[in-house]
C-alpha cells in the first residue's frame, strides 16, 4: 500500500513538473516577443560593357529585400578583359568568346555558389558594335551569337547579349550619375533610406564614336523616340535622351579629315587648320575611310598615303568643325542639329569622359578657369594658336593626342554652345567631372539599377525575439525545472532548442536630443537636434528635429529691459517640452550661444550684457532639461562651427554606404565664408603652419582629427560696415550736417539721426556729438569713389606675420573649395540678376559692380520694386564683397571660381548651431545598445510544437492519474 502510494505521488510530481515546464516555456516564448528582421542576403548581377576598345565586366550586388522596388546597388568587383573590344574580333572565330573567359571565371569565384542560378548576366555592346552592325551586319550577328553561346555555359541566369541603343546608353549613364550623387535616395541620419527630392542632374557623355545628352524634363517631347520613362526607388522619372552616332571624339576627327580632303580637292596632301603649326604626318587613306561614318571617294585606294600639314588657325578650324553639323531640315519646334528635336535645357549637368579630359587639358595649358562660353572660346583660341613645339614642351606624356586638342576643343565649343544651347547663364551649371561619388560613370551601373527593379525581392527573414530580461527569466526557470525533474529527457531537448540558432541582434538605438539657442543680433532661433544614442565613431549622426523663431528682437535688444529677454524665450521652450519625449528631458542638453550682437553689447555695456545673460540662464534652468550654459560665442567659435555645419551637410565627414555602413568618404573639406550683420568669418582646413595660435582650432569628428584656421572680424559685417562708411564720409568731408555718398545711387537722398550712425562701438563718436541732430545724405553713384572709401575701412599695413589679409591678422594661403553664404550669397545673387553677368571671376565681379553702382535709384526701383530700402546699399555691399574677398582674403583668377555662393547646403540653411551640436554630441556619453536574443523561425516553431504536445500530454497524464486514484478511493 505504501509502495503504491509512493508510486502515485511520483507520477503526480512528474506530471506536475512537466506541466510547469510546458506552461512556463510557452508563456516565456510568447510574452513578450516581436518579429525582428534579419539582415537580408545579397543578390548579384553581372554586366559586361562591350565597348569599342575593350570589354569590362562589372559585378554588382544589392540587398535581396530591395528598397521601394529597386535594389540598393553597389559595385562588388570589376574586371577588364584582355584584348580589344568584341567588335575587333569580327572574322576571328572564337576570339570574342575566348576574351571573356578570365573575367567570367573570376565571377564564379566572387559570387557565392548558392547565388549562381539567381544571378543575371547581361552583355551590352555600345558604339563599336553599332558601327560594325552598320558596315558588316552579318559579322556583327556572328560575334553576338558567339559571346551569347559562351555566356550560356556558365551557371548564371543569362539575360542576353545585345547591342545597346544610343538612347539606352545615354539614359542608363544618366541613371548612374544621379544614383552616385544620391539624387534618388540617401540614407537619413536617423537610420532610414529617404527620397531626398532633389532635382536630378543631366548627363553629357562624349565617347569615341558617339555623344549623348540626357536630362529630366517636364516639357513636351515632340519625338517620342527621345522619351524614356523610368521607375527608380518608388518614383517615376521622365527623361529626354539622344545619342549622336559618328559624333564621338575619334569619329569626328576622321570625319574632319574626310571633309578637308573633299573641300581641298586632294587625296594626296592637305593643310589642316586644327593641327598645330609645325606638325606634319603621313597616314593611309584606309585609316580615314574604313568607317561607316565617312563616305568613300569614287576612286578610293586604301593604301595610298595622305600627307598632312598643320597650320593652327582657330577661325578656320572652327568653321570646318561647324560644317560637320547640319543645322537645317528641322521638322520640330526646336532642334539641336541633324533635324533632332531637343527641349530647352534646364538645371545642372555633369559632363564626363572626353568632355572632362578636354576641359581639364584646356584649363591646365591656358590657365583659364572655364566657367562660361567666353572662357571656353578664349581657351580654345590659345590652344589652337600654339605651335606643336610649344604644346610638346608644355605637356608631357600625351604626344599622340596633342595634335587633336584644338579640333576636339572647337568641337566641344560648337556642340555645347551652338547646338545644345548652353549660354552664359546655363554654362556655369555644367560640372566637368571624371567621376561621380568617386566612381567612374557609365551605362552599366544604371542598367543594373533598372534591371534590379524587375527582379523579385525575397521575403524578409523574421525571427522571434526576446528582451534581455525575459531571456534571463527563461534561463533561470528552466534551470529550476531541470533540477526538479532531473530524469525528464525532454527538458534537455527544450533547453537545447532555446539556446541553439540564437544570436544577439541590436535594437534600433533610441534617440538623444539637444537644444541650441542661436541668440543673434536681430532675433533668437531655437533648434532641436536629435541623433542615435549609440553614436558613430564618437559623434552623433545629428539631424534637425524642429525649429522655432522667438518673437521680438535679439536678446541684446533687451538691455535695460529687465525680464524681457527671458520672457521672449518661453513660447519656444514650451514647444520644446512637447517635442522631446518626457523620458529624454533630463538627458537633453540646452545651450544658448549669443553672437555678434551680444559681443558688441559686451564691449559697450559689459554690465548690461552680464545681466541679460544671467537672466536667460536663470530662465532656462527652470526647465527640466540639462542646462549647459548661456554664453557669448567667440568669433572663432562661430566661424569654426559654421564650417562644421557646411561640411556635415555636404557629407564631407561621413556618408552612408550603399551596403549599410557609415563611411568616412575622405573628401577634401570646404572652406566657409560667412558675412553677417556685425562680423564676417573665414574658416578652412589647412596643413600650413598657423603662426597665430588664436586662429587655430582642432576638432575631432567621426573618428577623424581636423586642423582648421578660423578668423572673425568684428565690425566688418554688412550693417556695421555701412555705418562705418557713413562715419568715414562725415570725417573726410568735414561735415556732420550733410554729405554726398558715392555708394548710394544717383537720385537717392535721405535724412537720418546722428545717433543711428554712432550708437555702436564700431564707430568713434565725434568730440561735439549731438545724437538728435539730422544728417542729410545725397547719393552720387560713383564706383571708383565708392571703392576708394570702402577700401579705407580696411588696414592693409602693420603685419607682424608672414602674411596678413588686413588689420594685422595672420592668414595662411587659401586652398581648396569654399562656400560663401549669408550676405555673401544675397549680394552675389543680386549682382548677377541686376547686371546680367555670371560672376565667376574677379573681373566679372568688378564688371557687375560697375553696372550696379552706375544705375540711378529710379532705374533700380523700376527694375526691382520688391527690394525696398536694400536697393540704396547694394553698391556698397558689392564693393565690400569685392574688397574683402579679392584684396583681403586673396582670392585670385584661379581660386575665385572655387567659391560657391549658396543660400543653403543640402536644402538646410547654414549657421553655427548645428556645428556646435555635432561637437557637443562628441562629449555626451553614448548609451549601451539594447540587445535581444533571437530564435530562427524553424527553432521557434519546433519549440512551440514541443511545448504544446508536452502540455497536452501532461494534462492527460494528470487526469488519468486522478481517475485511477478516485476509482481506488470509491472502491
Amino acid at each position: 500500500m505504501v509502495s503504491m502510494g509512493n508510486q502515485q505521488q511520483c507520477r503526480i510530481i512528474t506530471a506536475t513538473a512537466a506541466l510547469f515546464l510546458a506552461v512556463g516555456g510557452i508563456l516565456l516564448l510568447v510574452v513578450p516577443t516581436e518579429d525582428v528582421k534579419e539582415p537580408p542576403e545579397f543578390m548579384y548581377g553581372i554586366v559586361l560593357d562591350a565597348g569599342s576598345s575593350h570589354t569590362a565586366m562589372f559585378i554588382y550586388k544589392w540587398p535581396a529585400d530591395k528598397q521601394n522596388g529597386t535594389g540598393i546597388v553597389s559595385q562588388h568587383r570589376e574586371c577588364h578583359a584582355k584584348g580589344g573590344g568584341i567588335s575587333s574580333y569580327a572574322g576571328n572565330k572564337g576570339g570574342a568568346a575566348s576574351s571573356l573567359e578570365e573575367c567570367m571565371e573570376q565571377a564564379m569565384q566572387e559570387i557565392p555558389k548558392s547565388r549562381h542560378k539567381l544571378t543575371p548576366v547581361y552583355l551590352g555592346a555600345t558604339a563599336g558594335m553599332r558601327l560594325l552592325n552598320i558596315s558588316k551586319p552579318k559579322e556583327s550577328d556572328e560575334v553576338l551569337k558567339e559571346v551569347a553561346d559562351k555566356l550560356k555555359t556558365y551557371p548564371f541566369s543569362f539575360k542576353g547579349a545585345n547591342i545597346l541603343s544610343g538612347q539606352e546608353e545615354g539614359a542608363y549613364g544618366w541613371v548612374t550619375v544621379n544614383y552616385l550623387l544620391e539624387n534618388y535616395i540617401k540614407y537619413g541620419f536617423v537610420g532610414q533610406w529617404l527620397s531626398p527630392g532633389r532635382d536630378t542632374v543631366g548627363a553629357l557623355d562624349f565617347g569615341g564614336a558617339s555623344t549623348q545628352i540626357t536630362f529630366e524634363t517636364k516639357q513636351i517631347v515632340e519625338n517620342k523616340d527621345n522619351l524614356m520613362k523610368l521607375r527608380l526607388y518608388g518614383r517615376d522619372y521622365r527623361i529626354y535622351t539622344q545619342s549622336f552616332l559618328c559624333y564621338g571624339r575619334d569619329q569626328v576627327l576622321l570625319r574632319l579629315l574626310a571633309h578637308l580632303i573633299t573641300t581641298q580637292g586632294s587625296d594626296r596632301s592637305i593643310v589642316h587648320p586644327c593641327y598645330p603649326a609645325g606638325y606634319s604626318d603621313s597616314i593611309k587613306l584606309s585609316s580615314v575611310f574604313d568607317t561607316p561614318c565617312n563616305k568613300r571617294p569614287t576612286l578610293y585606294k586604301p593604301d595610298d598615303d595622305l600627307q598632312i600639314k598643320g597650320t593652327g588657325n582657330y577661325d578656320q578650324c572652327l568653321g570646318n568643325v561647324s560644317r560637320l553639323f547640319s543645322f537645317n531640315n528641322c521638322s520640330y519646334s526646336r532642334c539641336s542639329f541633324d533635324g533632332v528635336f531637343q527641349p530647352n535645357i534646364t538645371g545642372n549637368f555633369m559632363a564626363f569622359s572626353a568632355f572632362f579630359y578636354t576641359h581639364s587639358f584646356l584649363q591646365e595649358v591656358t590657365g583659364i578657369s572655364i566657367t562660361s562660353p567666353e572662357h571656353l572660346e578664349d581657351a580654345t583660341h590659345v590652344v589652337c594658336n600654339m605651335s606643336f613645339q610649344e604644346i610638346t614642351n608644355k605637356v608631357q606624356g600625351q604626344e599622340s593626342r596633342l595634335k587633336d586638342y584644338c579640333a576636339v576643343s572647337a568641337f566641344v565649343q560648337v556642340l555645347l554652345v551652338h547646338r545644345y544651347g548652353f549660354d552664359f547663364l546655363s554654362f556655369p551649371h555644367i560640372s566637368f567631372q571624371k567621376k561621380a561619388g568617386d566612381t567612374s560613370v557609365g551605362w552599366s551601373l544604371g542598367y543594373m539599377l533598372s534591371l534590379s527593379n524587375l527582379l523579385p525581392a525575397e521575403d524578409v527573414l523574421l525571427r522571434k525575439s526576446l528582451r534581455s530580461s525575459a531571456w534571463s527569466a527563461l534561463v533561470v526557470l528552466f534551470c529550476f525545472l531541470l533540477i526538479v525533474a532531473l530524469y525528464f529527457l525532454l527538458q534537455a531537448i527544450c533547453i537545447l532548442l532555446l539556446v541553439i540558432n540564437t544570436e544577439d541582434i541590436k535594437e534600433p538605438a533610441q534617440l538623444m536630443y539637444g537644444i541650441v539657442m542661436d541668440a543673434g543680433s536681430s532675433h533668437t532661433s531655437v533648434f532641436i537636434y536629435k541623433w542615435p544614442a549609440d553614436k558613430q565613431n564618437g559623434t552623433g549622426i545629428v539631424s534637425q528635429h524642429s525649429e522655432c523663431h522667438v518673437k521680438g528682437g535679439g536678446i541684446s535688444s533687451y538691455a535695460g529691459n529687465r525680464g524681457g529677454a527671458a520672457h521672449g524665450l518661453e513660447e519656444c521652450m514650451e514647444k520644446a517640452m512637447q517635442e522631446i519625449p518626457k523620458s529624454r528631458h533630463k538627458l537633453t542638453p540646452v545651450y544658448l550661444g549669443a553672437t555678434a550682437g551680444m559681443r558688441l553689447l559686451n564691449i559697450s555695456k559689459p554690465k548690461e550684457s552680464d545681466e541679460v545673460l544671467k537672466e536667460v540662464a536663470d530662465k532656462l534652468k527652470t526647465y527640466p532639461f540639462s542646462f549647459k550654459g548661456a554664453n557669448i560665442l567667440s568669433g572663432q567659435e562661430e566661424g569654426a562651427y559654421g564650417w562644421v555645419t557646411v561640411n556635415y551637410l555636404l557629407e564631407k565627414f561621413i556618408t552612408y554606404g550603399f551596403v549599410g555602413q557609415w563611411l568616412s568618404p575622405g573628401k577634401d573639406t570646404v572652406g566657409a565664408l560667412d558675412l553677417g550683420g556685425a562680423s564676417t568669418q573665414i574658416t578652412f582646413e589647412t596643413k600650413q603652419i598657423v603662426e597665430n595660435k588664436d586662429n587655430l582650432m582642432k576638432l575631432r569628428l567621426y573618428g577623424r582629427d581636423y586642423q582648421i584656421y578660423t578668423q572673425s572680424f568684428l565690425c566688418y559685417g554688412r550693417d556695421q560696415v555701412l555705418l562705418r562708411l557713413l562715419a568715414l564720409l562725415m570725417k573726410t568731408q568735414g561735415s556732420d550736417r550733410s554729405i554726398v555718398h558715392p555708394c548710394y545711387p544717383a537720385g537717392y537722398s535721405d535724412s537720418i539721426k546722428l545717433s543711428s550712425v554712432f550708437d555702436t562701438p564700431c564707430n568713434k563718436r565725434p568730440t561735439l556729438y549731438k545724437p538728435d541732430d539730422d544728417l542729410q545724405i545725397k547719393g552720387t553713384g560713383n564706383y571708383d569713389q565708392c571703392l576708394g572709401n570702402v577700401s579705407r575701412l580696411f588696414s592693409f599695413n602693420n603685419c607682424s606675420y608672414s602674411r596678413c589679409p588686413f588689420d594685422g591678422v595672420f592668414q595662411p594661403n587659401i586652398t581648396g573649395n569654399f562656400m560663401a553664404f549669408s550676405a555673401f550669397f544675397y549680394t552675389h545673387s543680386f549682382l548677377q540678376k541686376a547686371a546680367g553677368i555670371t560672376v565667376t571671376s574677379p573681373a566679372d565681379l568688378e564688371d557687375a559692380i560697375r553696372v550696379v553702382c552706375n544705375m540711378s535709384f529710379q532705374e533700380m526701383q523700376n527694375k526691382f520694386p520688391d527690394e525696398g530700402n536694400h536697393l540704396r546699399d547694394y553698391c556698397a555691399d558689392s564693393i565690400l564683397l569685392q574688397v574683402l574677398l579679392i584684396n583681403g582674403y586673396g582670392f585670385s583668377d584661379l581660386s575665385f571660381p572655387h567659391i560657391s555662393f549658396r543660400e543653403k547646403a543640402e536644402d538646410t540653411s547654414v549657421g553655427w548651431s548645428l556645428g556646435y551640436m555635432l561637437s557637443l554630441s562628441n562629449l555626451l556619453p553614448a548609451e549601451n545598445v539594447l540587445v535581444k536574443k533571437t530564435l530562427r523561425p524553424d527553432a521557434w516553431r519546433a519549440a512551440v510544437f514541443l511545448f504544446s504536445v508536452l502540455l497536452i500530454a501532461s494534462i492527460f497524464f494528470l487526469l488519468r492519474t486522478y481517475q485511477k486514484n478516485a476509482t481506488k478511493l470509491c472502491c
